[in-house]
C-alpha cells in the first residue's frame, strides 16, 4: 500500500495533497523524478522513542517526515531518511523543510560522487533525524541501537537540539549539512579541535557549495536549503571555502601538518577535498575518499594520487586559480598545455598555459 503510494505520487508533475503530502523532487543534475518526500499529516499512532535517553528518560515525538530515493541499480524507491519531529507546523515546517534539504544533498552526493550512504563504512542505508525541543542549541550524530516493533537495529542518527532557536535560515541549513557529514562521509579524525571528527565541518563546506553552485544555476531555490537565500549562500561559501581550496592549490601537502590535532591541520585537510572537487573529475573524488584507508588526515593526499593513477583528464581550473601555479597529484603522468615547474614525492607544481590543462597517465602520450 505506501509502495504504491509513493510510486503513484513520485510521477506527479506537482505537489500532491492529501491526508499525506507527497512532493516529488526532480534530480537537479539528471531532470530524473528520483526523490519523494512523504510528509505525514496525522501524529504516529505510537508516538517515537528517541533511541538515546536525555536525563535517565527517552524523549517522545509524534511526527514523521520520511525521504525516499531511486536506488540507482535496482530504479526502485528506497527510505533514505526519517525526520521525527515533535511537533507539525502549517507552515514553515521545520521537518519538511530538512527532509527536503537532505533530499537534496542525498541527489547532489548520488549522482556527483556515486556515493550512497552505506558505502561509507556505516553499512546503514537510511538516515534517522531527531527534531528537539530540549537540549542545548546545536547537534550531533551518533551511531547505535534502536528498538522498533520489538526488533533492535543499527541506526545512523543525527540529533538537533532547541529547535525553537533555529530561525536563522543560514545557520540551519549550516547545521543540517554539518550533521548529515558526519552521517555519510568518511571519519578521518584524531582531532582536539574544534572537534574529534573534521566530516561534519567538511560536510558544512562540501554540500553548501554544491547547493550555492546549483542554486545559481536556477534547479532549486530557497526551498532546498533551509530558506537560505543564494546571497547568504555565496557569501558563506567564499567565506568558509574558497581560502581553503586556494591554499591547498599553492603548495604539496604537508603530512606533518595533517598529523596535528588543531584547527590547521583540519583545514589542510578539509581544503585538499575540497580542492580535489575543485579541479578532478567527480570519479578521482570518490575513489580518493574510498581509498583513504585509514581516519588519519595525513593519509589522504597519497589516497589522491592513488585515485588519480591511470588516467588521463581534464583539470576544471576554477576562475579564482586562474594563470596560477597549481600542485597536483601527478605520480609518473605528465601534463599537456602546462609545465612541470617542481616536484615533492609523487606531487608536481604545473603553471597551465593556454587552453586546457590535461593531465596525461603513463603509456597514454
Amino acid at each position: 500500500m505506501l509502495l504504491a503510494l509513493i510510486a503513484a505520487l513520485l510521477f506527479m508533475p506537482q505537489v500532491q495533497q492529501s491526508r499525506d503530502t507527497g512532493i516529488t523532487l526532480t534530480n537537479p543534475l539528471t531532470g530524473d523524478n528520483d526523490a519523494l518526500l512523504l510528509v505525514k499529516s496525522d501524529r504516529l499512532e505510537a508516538p517515537k522513542m528517541s533511541p538515546r535517553k536525555f536525563d535517565g528518560k527517552k524523549w517522545q515525538f509524534d511526527w514523521v517526515t520520511s525521504g525516499y530515493g531511486k536506488d540507482p541499480l535496482s530504479g526502485e524507491l528506497m527510505l533514505r531518511f526519517r525526520v521525527f519531529s515533535q511537533e507539525r507546523k502549517p507552515q514553515n515546517d521545520p521537518a519538511q523543510m530538512a527532509g527536503i534539504m537532505d533530499l537534496r544533498m542525498w541527489q547532489l552526493l548520488n549522482h556527483k560522487l556515486k556515493i550512497d550512504h552505506a558505502e561509507m563504512g556505516h553499512g546503514l542505508k537510511d538516515v534517522d533525524e531527531y527534531l528537539c525541543w530540549g537540549g542545548a542549541a546545536g547537534g550531533e550524530q551518533t551511531l547505535g541501537e534502536d528498538i522498533e516493533a520489538g526488533q533492535v537495529r543499527r541506526v545512523n542518527t543525527i540529533n538537533i537540539y532547541d529547535i525553537a532557536s533555529f530561525k536563522d535560515p543560514m545557520e540551519m541549513a549550516r547545521e543540517v549539512a554539518h550533521e548529515y557529514g558526519h552521517a555519510v562521509l568518511p571519519a578521518v579524525g584524531g582531532f582536539e579541535t574544534p572537534e574529534d571528527w573534521a566530516n561534519g565541518f567538511l560536510g558544512e563546506r562540501l554540500f553548501l557549495r554544491w547547493l550555492r553552485d546549483t542554486y545559481e544555476s536556477g534547479r532549486i531555490d530557497s526551498a532546498a536549503t533551509m530558506g537560505a537565500s543564494f546571497q547568504s549562500l555565496d557569501a558563506w561559501v567564499k567565506k568558509n571555502v574558497d581560502p581553503l581550496m586556494v591554499d591547498a592549490s599553492s603548495h604539496a601537502p604537508n603530512r606533518g601538518l595533517l598529523g596535528g590535532k588543531g584547527q590547521k591541520a583540519m583545514n589542510a585537510y578539509m581544503g585538499l577535498v575540497l580542492y580535489a572537487d575543485s579541479l578532478l573529475p567527480n570519479q578521482v573524488l570518490a575513489r580518493s575518499l574510498k581509498l583513504t584507508g585509514s581516519m588519519s588526515a595525513k593519509d589522504y593526499p597519497q589516497a589522491l594520487v592513488d585515485a588519480c593513477a591511470g588516467a588521463s583528464y581534464t583539470v576544471n581550473v576554477p576562475s579564482n586559480l586562474y594563470r596560477k601555479k597549481l600542485w597536483l597529484p601527478l605520480g609518473r603522468s605528465s601534463v599537456r598545455r602546462g609545465k612541470i615547474v617542481a616536484r615533492s614525492g609523487s606531487w608536481a607544481e604545473v603553471l597551465p598555459s593556454v587552453g586546457p590543462l590535461i593531465v596525461i597517465s603513463p603509456g597514454q602520450g
